[in-house]
């Protein structure tokens, strides 16, 4: 770890790291979307 760091980014890595685990762990158990159905979704939010 750097002598200095911002504990706010610190908090933001982790929030991060701790979504990028669930979102792992959601596709372990066939939670996840198929690129077709995450095309699908994000073109409806973009609209």
């Amino acid at each position: 770890m750097p002598d200095n760091f911002d504990t706010v980014q610190l908090f933001d890595r982790i929030l991060l790291f701790n979504k990028v685990e669930e979102g792992r762990q959601q596709i372990k158990e066939g939670k996840g979307l198929s690129t077709i159905e995450a095309k699908k979704k994000l073109k409806k939010w973009l609209k």
